[in-house]
């Protein structure tokens, strides 16, 4: 194996408690701000790179992560939701992103992307392979990675250490295109999150070396 990687066991979770004290709630539509912050490229982008619609989740554990999805997210997109537990906002789900709004992350993609957008997702096609595969679990070595200082970190990091990490202390994202290959530590995402993460895991399929899923854990 690299030796900026080391395999590791499968990360185990907890099975989430199933409570029946909740509604959802649809979101009025709001007008759409003219700029997409590098928060929204992130999590919009793979909508505009693999065309089409992609449902996106965002636990609200403060009012810090609700006012960033409420100014930041939400304008962008014409279907919200708001889910509530025992009458307390736990999550935001979101699809469809305005087209406007898809324009303007065209245009950026061609100049002045968060450079982690178009690295993350490299392929426009999504592997939807079903049924049973043999995974391999392997965390980055961060002292084998170059780090990369881009200006929109500490923005990236602010917002996921208030959400996803107080929530459940990492991120899942879906990274296309991304195969296992020694090349892959010069990958800008994972030089520009090693900078602020605690551990980040690649999973891969044992088959063909496709990295399925990029974990980031605060």
């Amino acid at each position: 194996m690299y030796d900026w990687l080391i395999e590791i066991e499968e990360q185990k979770y907890p099975a989430p408690t199933i409570n029946e004290d909740f509604y959802i709630e649809k979101v009025s539509p709001v007008s759409s701000n003219a700029s997409l912050s590098p928060i929204c490229q992130l999590f919009s982008g793979m909508d505009v790179i693999l065309e089409e619609d992609v449902y996106t989740s965002f636990p609200i554990t403060n009012d810090i992560t609700l006012n960033i999805v409420k100014n930041e997210l939400i304008p962008h997109y014409n279907d919200v939701k708001q889910v509530y537990i025992n009458n307390e906002l736990h999550e935001i789900f979101m699809i469809g992103l305005k087209e406007e709004s898809k324009q303007t992350l065209k245009e950026l993609l061609t100049n002045g992307i968060y450079p982690v957008v178009p690295d993350l997702y490299r392929s426009c096609s999504f592997n939807r392979i079903v049924g049973r595969r043999t995974l391999k679990y392997y965390s980055v070595l961060f002292d084998c990675i170059d780090p990369m200082f881009l200006k929109e970190t500490q923005e990236i990091a602010y917002f996921l250490k208030h959400s996803f990490f107080e929530k459940e202390d990492c991120i899942s994202l879906v990274p296309t295109g991304w195969i296992l290959e020694d090349s892959l530590k010069e990958s800008i995402t994972l030089r520009s999150f090693c900078t602020f993460a605690n551990k980040i895991v690649l999973v891969v399929d044992e088959s063909n070396q496709e990295v399925i899923s990029l974990n980031i854990y605060g």
